[in-house]
């Protein structure tokens, strides 16, 4: 396969299947999951921007290792999950994840979240925290906090997604995937391999719209009153379900002081899951084993 080839439906140790959750369908990519049976506990993969599922391969791999079930999403508007023409608010997408979990029949949910998905993670938590027994977040620090720490270049992708139309263009017809991988990583990094087939997932205008408006959303989320609430609950449902954050010592988006006092800072740069998935999967193995 090529690089600028889709990896959308790679193979692997892991199965495709679609799920229907909270009026949307979604692709999910399972390991360790009998679709016969109904899982008693379940790991949720949530990527991030400008990704999909694919981002989270080498975790899917270590299944036998987690000893649970695993179900990387393609998140509402990415990858080969529904794209509508609306509903871009962050508080869909973690409805969509809290329906997931109701779909599958889980009792308990582990969620790990990296970058957008980290806070979509933190959202699901809060809407159902009966089910949500650990977020794991990765390159993800809440909301609340990095917009009070913003690194000179993360100031500048908020400008550049702010912009009318132009991320739009940049996703379907400029370099925006490419440019932000690029920015984002070391040379040695394996993401700069997979740049021009997460861009090729993304050049449908569909699929841009969705992800633009998305980001949007959460960067005027302390604007509106649906924004501010959302944060309030992610505050509320970070003293119920606890959180285990993650981040890399090269990171490049996100201030140090962006993260929590207790967070883990682990060699790799924000592309954890494919720079160095090691540590989380040791955290997911951690939060797997506390409860049993």
């Amino acid at each position: 396969m090529s690089s600028s080839a889709s990896n959308l439906f790679a193979t692997g140790p892991f199965s495709h299947r679609f799920l229907d959750a909270n009026g949307a369908r979604l692709h999910a990519v399972t390991a360790n999951l009998d679709p016969d049976t109904t899982p008693d506990r379940v790991v949720i993969l949530l990527h991030s921007y400008p990704q999909h599922w694919y981002a989270w391969r080498h975790v899917l791999a270590a299944a036998p290792e987690i000893g649970l079930p695993i179900v990387a999403l393609d998140l509402r508007g990415h990858g080969a999950s529904d794209k509508p023409p609306s509903q871009f608010a962050l508080p869909t997408l973690a409805a969509d994840v809290a329906g997931v979990i109701s779909t599958l029949g889980a009792r308990e949910a582990i969620l790990v979240g990296h970058g957008l998905g980290g806070v979509v993670a933190r959202g699901a938590a809060a809407r159902v925290p009966e089910s949500v027994t650990r977020v794991i977040t990765v390159s993800s620090p809440h909301p609340a906090t990095w917009q009070l720490h913003r690194s000179a270049r993360l100031r500048a992708h908020l400008a550049y997604l702010l912009a009318p139309q132009l991320p739009e263009r940049g996703h379907t017809r400029g370099t925006a995937v490419a440019t932000a991988i690029t920015e984002l990583t070391e040379p040695t990094s394996p993401v700069r391999e997979l740049a021009a087939s997460y861009a090729t997932d993304l050049r449908s205008p569909f699929a841009a719209r969705c992800v633009v408006e998305q980001l949007r959303w959460l960067i005027r989320a302390r604007r509106r009153p649906s924004g501010r609430q959302f944060l309030a609950e992610l505050e509320r449902a970070y003293w119920i379900v606890p959180v285990t954050e993650l981040y890399g010592e090269a990171e490049q988006l996100f201030a140090p002081a962006s993260f929590a006092d207790d967070a883990r800072c682990v060699p790799g740069g924000h592309f954890l899951p494919e720079e160095n998935p090691k540590p989380i999967i040791a955290a997911i193995v951690a939060a797997a084993t506390e409860r049993e």
